[in-house]
């Protein structure tokens, strides 16, 4: 093999592990930020689904992290609405969170 070919192999190899290394760290912090959402607002979550296409009152983006939540509040009141978490690429996640909820 030409020297040019190891090169070119070597850096592909290390990309595809830093790609990989990336798109795992941006699923954990994507994880961590619902549960976080709600304890800082004093909410506890029933239910939530992951609504990748179905984005309820947010523009349709393929880089939004939607979900649709059910939580009891402080005064044990049950609400439902969509937690729009902010964006996020395989370089990082940009937290922004918005929420809508159903009247």
């Amino acid at each position: 093999m030409r020297l040019f070919e190891v090169f070119i192999l070597t850096c592909a190899s290390v990309g595809m592990v830093f790609f990989t290394w990336n798109v795992c760290r941006v699923t954990f912090e994507i994880d961590d930020a619902l549960p976080r959402w709600a304890m800082q607002r004093g909410f506890r979550i029933i239910h939530s689904d992951a609504r990748p296409l179905i984005q309820g009152p947010f523009f349709r983006g393929s880089s939004k992290v939607v979900f649709y939540v059910t939580v009891v509040d402080q005064q044990d009141r049950v609400k439902k609405g969509w937690i729009s978490l902010g964006r996020w690429s395989p370089f990082g996640f940009r937290e922004q969170i918005e929420e809508r909820w159903k009247e």
